[in-house]
């Protein structure tokens, strides 16, 4: 009952705000006209506590002047709130996911904002320079991992070949609609060029809202980052698309060279991205060798120098979200091991809610751009863009699963085809890319718009909200979590380093050789920490002072050594496990008999002096273990030490 309450006055806390800001927005468009003087502002005083006369003013009412802050300061609280009462209740949890309560939100505050003829939408500027960069940033920075790398052929597959398949089969199939009559535009005004345009843009899987519903669920970590990798992937494949038949579609004739020249492109973009997020990447790592004396402005570098790889990218005509995304992967890989355990605790919050609240602002303008759209309803093309979105998303993860299950270890089973084909949802991508057409060059520009909200809608609202019931009905493999101790970090590391070594003796390889290589570092410094260590070991007086009855200030001051260096234990572990592999490269394969005989019983000798040496890495972490538990100081049942 008191969940109830509060929830109540929460809720109407957030109706009570909303008015009072639409009441705001009112006054001042009514009141618009007599005070155009107001609009100017800044312009030709300096002084805000006088007007036009010279007259000494007490107070007054200036909306003008803080208007965009000031509303977009309400439309967050108005997110802030919505997300805390959607989190205390239970039953909206189990029920909806977020995404569709914020999208209900925004409706309601766009129908509410029209009723006074105020109207706001998502702008595509808006949406790709800053709402889009922190939430690929993030995606990126979080997707290292080895589940996403052992799935990088597949992700691939489906990301580029996958995305391909169906904008070429909706729009030629709607196209195929359109000429047959089965729908109420008139075939002069969608050409089969502007068919495949709005196919490109209508296939995107939007990474915004997997990320939303399916932090909800908690499926496995396969399935997610197959969903999710796909959907950050094909992003840019679906803009370069969008982009190369947008531009086909404005030129008069089109020859061989040119559509030969646009599936180049597509490449050079792609690759392009990934070349300079790599090099933000590297730079971001260089420069955070050297700030251990500023350490304060470590989180603000990494994030400025991820924002301009996006930028730079853009500026290029590349693809920014694969560089942003990138550049995530090497700031994860590299620079994280160059800053503070506080920098990287406030780098990973701040990416976090960055994220969070962009995701969110996106669904809650969606909501409010039904109202600003200039719609063109027709039923029957909407009722076939549903269906072909539908069919052709079951049948290439079908078709795609059916060809790389052949050469998959871990098969993707029946179960998870299925959550992959439901899970593929939409979002404002499809619509950025949709009001970004030129009314005069696509004069099915209106319908393309309605239908694109339309696709986005019933996947957020009707498969975003039972993706999670169903994931429990068909016992979907949810994720697990666990904290590996130092001792089975070294076991894992062990067998993944020897895995390794048997593929490059062998010569047969699988996905450990390419994460190996891109997470194994063993020239990198460990992770810096702040001095207070330091400080507290050179000053034991200070220490005496605030230890405990009966506990020296000698044992303080090497217990807190001791906890202070136990992250770095791991590290050093790792390192020392890392040089004595070494030279499992050097054996090589060779085409001679005899050599690759001679260099497997090197590799075989090489095995059992490892191994030794892993069991004596062992023992040294046990007895540190025991020296750190004997050293803590132990408490009473008064609360004293002895």
């Amino acid at each position: 009952m008191k969940a109830i309450t509060y929830n109540s006055l929460l809720l109407l806390f957030a109706a009570v705000v909303l008015l009072h800001c639409m009441a705001v927005v009112q006054c001042q468009s009514e009141h618009g006209s007599q005070d155009t003087h107001q609009t100017s502002h800044g312009s030709n005083q300096t002084d805000h506590s006088t007007d036009e006369e010279g007259q000494i003013r007490v107070a007054g009412f200036n909306f003008v002047h803080v208007q965009t802050p000031f509303i977009i300061s309400i439309f967050i609280a108005v997110i802030i709130i919505c997300k805390i009462v959607f989190h205390r209740s239970e039953f909206l949890t189990s029920t909806i996911p977020e995404s569709v309560l914020l999208i209900v939100v925004g409706i309601a505050m766009g129908g509410f904002l029209s009723a006074f003829n105020v109207q706001y939408s998502l702008e595509t500027t808006i949406f790709f320079q800053f709402l889009l960069p922190p939430i690929m940033l993030e995606s990126g920075y979080f997707l290292y991992n080895k589940v996403f790398f052992s799935n990088l052929g597949t992700i691939l597959l489906f990301a580029f070949i996958g995305t391909l398949f169906n904008a070429m089969a909706i729009g030629s199939s709607l196209f195929g609609c359109v000429v047959g009559g089965l729908t109420g535009i008139a075939p002069s005004n969608m050409t089969y060029l502007h068919s495949l345009v709005f196919g490109s843009l209508i296939s995107a899987v939007d990474p915004v809202a997997v990320i939303a519903v399916f932090d909800d669920v908690h499926v496995n970590e396969q399935l997610y980052f197959l969903v999710f990798g796909e959907s950050l992937l094909n992003d840019a494949v679906t803009v370069v698309l969008y982009k190369l038949m947008y531009a086909l579609s404005l030129l008069p004739t089109i020859e061989g060279g040119m559509v030969a020249l646009g599936i180049f492109s597509m490449f050079v973009v792609s690759i392009g991205g990934i070349v300079i997020g790599l090099l933000y990447g590297m730079l971001a790592a260089f420069f955070t060798k050297y700030t251990r004396h500023v350490e304060i402005l470590e989180p603000m570098l990494i994030l400025v120098i991820a924002y301009m790889s996006y930028l730079t990218a853009e500026m290029l005509e590349w693809s920014g979200i694969m560089s942003i995304a990138t550049c995530g992967l090497a700031l994860k890989h590299y620079a994280e091991s160059n800053i503070t355990n506080g920098s990287l605790i406030t780098l990973k919050y701040f990416l976090k809610s960055l994220s969070s609240s962009a995701e969110s602002i996106i669904f809650l303008f969606l909501g409010l751009s039904l109202f600003k759209v200039k719609h063109h309803w027709d039923i029957g093309f909407i009722l076939w863009t549903l269906l072909f979105c539908l069919v052709f998303r079951i049948l290439g993860v079908v078709i795609f699963t059916f060809l790389v299950n052949k050469y998959r270890h871990h098969k993707i089973d029946i179960v998870d085809q299925f959550i992959m084909s439901y899970g593929g949802l939409r979002g404002a991508v499809a619509f950025s890319l949709a009001v970004l057409l030129n009314h005069e060059k696509v004069p099915a520009k209106d319908l393309m718009t309605t239908t694109a909200l339309v696709v986005i809608l019933f996947t957020v609202f009707i498969q975003g909200s039972t993706i999670k019931p169903l994931v429990n009905l068909l016992h979907v493999k949810r994720k697990e979590t666990k904290d590996f101790t130092i001792n089975e970090q070294i076991q894992l590391d062990v067998f993944n380093h020897i895995k390794a070594g048997i593929e490059e003796i062998t010569g047969h390889y699988s996905d450990s050789s390419l994460r190996m290589s891109l997470q194994s570092n063993p020239e990198e410094e460990p992770r810096k920490h702040k001095p207070e260590s330091t400080m507290v070991a050179s000053k034991p007086e200070q220490a005496s002072s605030s230890t405990a009855p009966g506990q020296s200030s000698h044992t303080a001051v090497t217990v807190e050594r001791q906890q202070s260096t136990g992250s770095e234990v791991k590290y050093r572990m790792k390192r020392r496990i890392s040089t004595e592999f070494e030279g499992r490269y050097n054996y090589g394969r060779s085409k001679s008999t005899e050599e690759a005989a001679q260099n497997q019983l090197k590799a075989r000798e090489r095995w059992s002096m490892i191994y030794a040496k892993k069991i004596d890495i062992v023992n040294q972490v046990k007895t540190y273990e025991v020296s750190v538990t004997s050293a803590a100081p132990t408490k009473t049942s008064h609360d004293t030490y002895v």
